[in-house]
């Protein structure tokens, strides 16, 4: 009797459990077989390290699914199992990537199939995963190629940047950029890495390996963009002005430039002038431009094309308008054609000379002498075709009278002689170095942009720091300087010419005086 009431009892508990159950199976059975996720993208070595899970969704128990690869990809890609059983109502299974480094292995395809079967073994539903690509992360991005190894960089020229990702068989999308000296992004930049800077300063050129918007690895390279040739053009018959971004006046020469015809002959450059600020060089040739010929102009690292052009005069024009006080100043005038070009050595004549000068006069050469600045004065000019005596042009310009622009190249010197010293000898060197006890002269002299001394009014001395070094200013633009202690103190310079003052200022250095610091006497 009780062996018969245990089979009872585990009767009803299989039926409880067989109804329990029921419904899920059921509730499963009635929703869409799928895959729970596919991937669109299968990345080697991202955070799941190329392990990749798919699972079916909305089984029963004991259906089972058989797992496949195809695609392009499939030799790098592996399942974990070819069959795997129902649990509960989901089956999954494992695809790990693996592309040994092979640079075919990118972007190549892999589709993962699953067939579902019932208990009998009779195929009920073939699921194909959605197409993926498989993709490896870079470890490493670098800017590489000719522009990333140049030092020179210039303005106009385009400069382009390549980059080298690690691995070779990497995935990204990688993204060029280039920031000025204050981080703004600038617009000279391509998205192939092509660089054409418009202007000279400090830049960062930038490569961005990208996951979609997540930045993966980062290269940057610092550049700098330098003073550059920026144009050319014919300016007169037998001159060319170059024009540079900054002051070309320590960086090029009269070698450094040369200038061809379309058929490569060269026109041999005599001398160049600096403009005052450095920005323009005046070509000066030996002889005349060809007219509407198409010449060169290289100073080696830019070139510039233009076409020549000596027309007839139509005008003439009195370029100078200052005079500089106490100093002989050329006249200076230009003969232009219409295309504004000084023809002048195209078409000699005569200039014959006018003129009403306050406080001045014109000299035998033909310059003008003027000696308080604000004067004014009227030139008139009348210039006469050689060729040609109907070939007349007339001009007048007022002139007023300046004092000297500050001078760039000066020299302070100390010495113990009145008289100034010799600064045409090879030796000369300034000296600002004294010692304490000891007396000196100061001398003072500056010069113009021709390296002429310049001739002041007035000059005076004087010290920063009296008791370290004493001064005393003499008639003669001479000081007297006395050393009365050791320390650094500066000289301060000021130079007057009419109501216009100049200050120069330097740094001197007194030093305690040499003594004796022992003797050794001989025993004998």
């Amino acid at each position: 009797m009780r062996q018969n009431l245990k089979k009872l009892i585990a009767f009803v508990c299989a039926v409880a459990m067989v109804i329990t159950m029921a419904p899920a199976n059921a509730e499963a059975a009635k929703k869409k077989v799928a895959f729970v996720k596919s991937y669109t993208a299968l990345y080697e070595n991202d955070t799941n390290k190329g392990v990749y899970t798919y699972t079916v969704k909305n089984l029963i128990k004991g259906q089972k699914v058989k797992w496949s690869i195809s695609g392009t990809g499939k030799r790098y890609a592996k399942l974990s199992k070819t069959t795997t059983k129902v649990s509960r109502t989901t089956s999954s299974n494992k695809l790990t990537i693996r592309t040994k480094k092979k640079t075919a292995a990118k972007n190549k395809t892999v589709i993962v199939t699953a067939k579902i079967y019932n208990r009998n073994g009779k195929l009920q539903y073939t699921l194909v995963a959605k197409t993926a690509k498989i993709k490896v992360l870079p470890t490493k991005i670098q800017i590489v190629g000719d522009a990333a190894d140049q030092t020179e960089f210039l303005i106009g020229k385009t400069y382009q940047f390549q980059f080298k990702i690690t691995p070779a068989n990497a995935t990204s999308k990688n993204v060029w950029s280039a920031t000025d000296e204050t981080g703004t992004k600038i617009t000279q930049m391509t998205s192939s890495g092509a660089f054409t800077p418009a202007k000279e300063g400090t830049y960062t050129i930038c490569v961005q390996a990208k996951k979609g918007s997540k930045v993966v690895k980062t290269a940057k390279k610092t550049i700098k963009v330098g003073t550059t040739m920026t144009d050319a053009k014919q300016t007169a018959v037998k001159k060319i002005v170059a024009e540079y971004s900054s002051s070309a006046k320590n960086l090029v020469t009269k070698d450094s430039f040369q200038v061809t015809n379309a058929a490569g002959a060269r026109s041999e450059v005599k001398s160049i002038e600096f403009s005052t600020d450095g920005k323009e060089v005046t070509l000066n040739l030996y002889a005349n431009l060809k007219d509407e010929k198409e010449y060169m102009v290289t100073d080696g690292k830019m070139s510039y094309n233009f076409t020549a052009h000596i027309g007839q005069p139509v005008s003439l024009k009195i370029l100078t308008t200052q005079v500089t006080a106490e100093r002989e100043t050329p006249i200076v005038y230009a003969l232009y054609d219409s295309y504004g070009i000084d023809v002048l050595d195209a078409y000699p004549g005569t200039v014959e000379y006018d003129y009403k000068i306050t406080n001045g006069y014109l000299t035998d050469q033909n310059k003008i002498f003027m000696k308080k600045v604000g004067d004014t004065g009227i030139i008139n000019l009348t210039y006469t075709n050689k060729d040609d005596n109907k070939l007349v042009f007339k001009d007048t310009a007022t002139v007023v009278c300046v004092a000297a622009n500050a001078a760039e190249d000066t020299n302070l010197t100390l010495t113990t002689s009145e008289k100034a010293p010799n600064y045409g000898v090879a030796s000369y060197k300034d000296n600002r170095k004294v010692a304490s006890g000891s007396n000196y002269y100061a001398h003072f002299r500056a010069l113009d942009e021709d390296k002429n001394e310049i001739k002041y009014d007035a000059v005076s001395f004087e010290s920063s720091d009296p008791d370290t070094l004493l001064i005393n200013n003499e008639s003669n633009g001479v000081a007297k300087v006395t050393a009365v202690k050791s320390g650094t103190v500066r000289i301060i310079v000021t130079a007057t010419n009419g109501k216009q003052e100049y200050t120069y200022t330097y740094e001197v250095t007194v030093a305690e005086p040499a003594y004796l610091k022992n003797i050794k006497l001989d025993q004998n």
